[in-house]
């Protein structure tokens, strides 16, 4: 095979596949810094870049020990790709990568949701916020834990995106890798009486709430229009509330166990997995099971048994003795 293409380069050809296919803005650029991780590889080879073979994605591959099989993963999944769209624009006479193999996932969360003792605490410290920023703080964390929105998904929601449907508020929603507003998820009471309660308040100091962003930065303006915050930005945030709680990293709960925990919640309270996997927009089903795992993971943790049979063998000596 060739990939010699009069007038284009290697990276034209990248930068071609890259404008074919429907991937947000962020996911092209990671795209785009994975795909030339693989020539670099090849420029280290001495390998013709123009005349790829199947044993030089395997080598690659190999080059990655020491990553996370995920990691991995992504970096010979995306080298496939961009030769199976090679192969279908007739740049090349097969797909170079197709025949190499993924490495085994052992699917399990790192990250743990939050117990119901811990939800408790976090919605008694979020009650009757007072400022501005406590309000977002509550609005965004209510989305994260009542609806599984991700930091991104929250980043990218305006006031404009809640919308009544019938009897029902609901919010449109752009979920990762998604350039488009294409999904919409039901708002709980809570949430929506969280969101009005801060819309009023953001009114006091805007015109047109409707334009804002939900997670409004209160610092950062662009033409003297508010700007949102970042996904990070937003994630620091809620990672500083968690770390305020007690609750950090070292326990392995984050800002993403929020959206665990949403997960976990709907499957312990009876909601079908199918159900549970169109509200947090999977399109891989095994994802959604994972969660099934985690919570055997999280009774285990809040199991009292094994004290209650220690205080009765206890008892049951202390008796003898009498």
């Amino acid at each position: 095979m060739a990939l010699r293409v009069i007038g284009k380069t290697n990276y034209d050809l990248v930068e071609e596949w890259l404008e074919s296919l429907s991937i947000a803005d962020i996911s092209r650029v990671e795209y785009r810094r994975r795909i030339r991780r693989w020539f670099n590889f090849l420029a280290r080879q001495k390998y013709d870049a123009d005349l790829p073979e199947e044993r030089y994605v395997v080598e690659f591959r190999r080059s990655l020990d020491g990553h996370s099989p995920y990691y991995i993963n992504c970096l010979v999944n995306v080298v496939r790709q961009f030769y199976s769209w090679c192969f279908q624009m007739r740049y090349c006479t097969t797909p170079v990568g197709a025949s190499v193999r993924s490495l085994k996932l052992h699917f399990r969360y790192n990250k743990l949701p939050l117990s119901d003792g811990q939800i408790k605490m976090l919605l008694a410290a979020l009650e009757h916020p007072k400022t501005l920023r406590e309000r977002r703080d509550q609005v965004m964390i209510y989305l994260m834990l009542f609806n599984g929105l991700r930091c991104v998904e929250v980043s990218r929601m305006t006031f404009a995106d809640v919308e009544r449907y019938d009897q029902y508020d609901i919010i449109r929603i752009q979920p990762k890798g998604h350039t488009q507003k294409d999904e919409v998820r039901r708002l709980p009471d809570l949430t929506v009486a969280a969101l009005e309660d801060y819309a009023s308040a953001l009114a006091e100091k805007y015109d047109n709430v409707d334009a804002l962003p939900v997670a409004v930065s209160f610092t950062g303006r662009l033409k003297g229009k508010p700007l949102p915050l970042s996904a990070h930005q937003v994630s620091r945030v809620v990672a500083r509330i968690l770390k305020r709680m007690g609750f950090s990293a070292l326990h392995k709960i984050t800002p993403h166990s929020l959206r665990h925990s949403y997960a976990c919640l709907l499957l312990e309270n009876g909601v079908s997995i199918e159900e549970v996997q169109a509200q947090l927009g999977h399109s891989n089903p095994q994802l959604t099971q994972l969660y099934a795992a985690m919570i055997i993971d999280k009774k285990k943790l809040e199991s009292d048994a094994t004290n209650r049979i220690i205080q009765s063998l206890v008892n049951e000596r202390q008796q003898a003795r009498l």
